[in-house]
């Protein structure tokens, strides 16, 4: 049974390593130049959660993590009364996939209790060869088109 866990203290983020391992394993930071230090991106979370408004949503099965999503909330650059949860990164390993919407649900209604106006989810090319799948997903969820990026290495 698939339990829905929100963690806001970074006490716990170092069980979630394994689960972050099996993402580098998917990952495709080298095609980009893009150095993936697993380290340093736990580090980063563990920042994140002791300083701004944030949370890591697990699932978890027999308490083995198997999918996370992190949210921050950001003041929106164009409005002075919105608020936005903005996800820093998502993962769901590949047999656990279905749980993919019930983290994005639990995301959605985390944004509502912290009065966000918005819910922004990143597709990425960087984070696995997913793209394409991850945009029909979210699309599937409700969600519209807004950014599109590019990178240059330099």
């Amino acid at each position: 049974m698939i339990e829905i866990e929100t963690w806001t203290s970074p006490d716990r983020v170092d069980s979630l390593v394994p689960l972050y391992e099996a993402w580098k394993e998917d990952q495709r930071g080298g095609i980009f130049g893009i150095s993936m230090q697993m380290d340093s991106y736990i580090n980063d979370i563990k920042k994140c959660l002791e300083s701004m408004e944030s949370c890591i949503i697990v699932a978890l099965d027999e308490n083995e993590p198997v999918g996370l999503i992190m949210m921050i909330t950001i003041k929106s650059e164009f409005s002075d009364d919105q608020v936005w949860g903005v996800e820093k990164g998502w993962y769901v390993k590949p047999r656990y996939r279905s749980v993919g919407g019930l983290l994005i649900q639990k995301a959605k209604f985390w944004c509502i209790d912290k009065k966000c106006s918005h819910m922004v989810m990143s597709a990425s090319n960087l984070a696995s060869d997913m793209y394409e799948k991850v945009c029909r997903f979210y699309t599937r969820m409700g969600m519209a088109l807004f950014e599109t990026s590019f990178i240059m290495e330099i």
